[in-house]
């Protein structure tokens, strides 16, 4: 009797848990979710990032392998383009990103995992001038790829906690971005160009099985809400302050195919710079 409950303990914990370990990333909000050892992840990225009556655009092809239980490393090659002018598409900063799980524990209400995780990530710049830009027909002005594209190679270190709340799950983040500027390398803390950012969001899983063809397809479903407030001490760092509001969704097909996407919303928290809206898509494919 006591083999038989621990195997439906087992089970139990494994159905719980196993819907948290189908995303890693809310758009800009981690979830601290990891692939399995030897798993890779195939993601592709679009985001239109609207500001100042222009936008820019970023491709990103992203891929993830799991080196061990509860390590990624992320490899990611961005593209970027003005838009309202031609010929505009360039190579953005590379990014190499490798996330930890410190401890992860199971909530003594119900057999559902909280974990605690860290992550660091190494931007290589591929060398363009900060004031590099092309001429927008529409504005008269020369539109800049910085601050989305710096140039310069720089460092984040990052801290987040994820945990069930009822029947939806919260995630928090924390991360500290060194900027760097034409006169500094990444080894200089200059905290006036750097920022900081809180972020956190609620995200409520569900599934549903869709018969095609006589087949059935298992189906999953995230909502998500998150917030998160960028921080900054000088006028001189690229980024501005400001309040992100992102409303998403998220859905697996399958055991294999992923796509999210959504909108943000932000606040500039009397910074006269951009960011006005943006547009996100995500298609992922896991393979083990």
């Amino acid at each position: 009797m006591n083999r038989l409950k621990r195997v439906s303990v087992v089970v139990v914990l494994f159905f719980s848990v196993f819907p948290l370990f189908l995303s890693a990333r809310l758009f800009r909000l981690r979830t601290g979710n990891a692939l399995g050892e030897g798993d890779v992840q195939l993601r592709t990225d679009y985001v239109r990032s609207a500001y100042n009556e222009m936008w820019v655009n970023r491709f990103s092809l992203d891929i993830s392998y799991g080196i061990a239980d509860g390590v990624d490393f992320t490899f990611a090659a961005p593209l970027y383009s003005l838009g309202q002018v031609d010929s505009s598409l360039v190579l953005g900063d590379l990014l190499f990103d490798l996330q930890i799980c410190i401890k992860e524990w199971v909530n003594p209400r119900r057999p559902v995992l909280s974990s605690l995780f860290v992550y660091i990530g190494f931007q290589v710049g591929i060398g363009l001038s900060q004031e590099e830009g092309k001429l927008n027909p529409e504005t008269g002005m020369t539109q800049t790829y910085y601050p989305f594209v710096n140039g310069l190679s720089e460092i984040y270190l990052g801290a987040g906690y994820t945990t069930p709340l009822g029947p939806m799950s919260l995630h928090l983040n924390f991360e500290y971005f060194n900027e760097t500027k034409d006169n500094e390398s990444i080894t200089d803390f200059e905290l006036g160009n750097d920022h900081i950012s809180l972020r956190g969001g609620l995200s409520w899983y569900f599934e549903a099985n869709l018969s095609i063809f006589g087949e059935k397809l298992n189906l999953g479903f995230k909502p998500f809400w998150a917030n998160s407030v960028l921080l900054v001490w000088s006028k001189e760092a690229g980024m501005p302050s400001r309040l992100d509001s992102v409303l998403g969704v998220w859905v697996r097909f399958g055991s294999v195919f992923r796509v999210h996407t959504g909108f943000n919303l932000p606040l500039r928290l009397g910074s006269e710079k951009f960011l006005d809206n943006e547009f996100f898509i995500s298609l992922a494919a896991v393979f083990r």
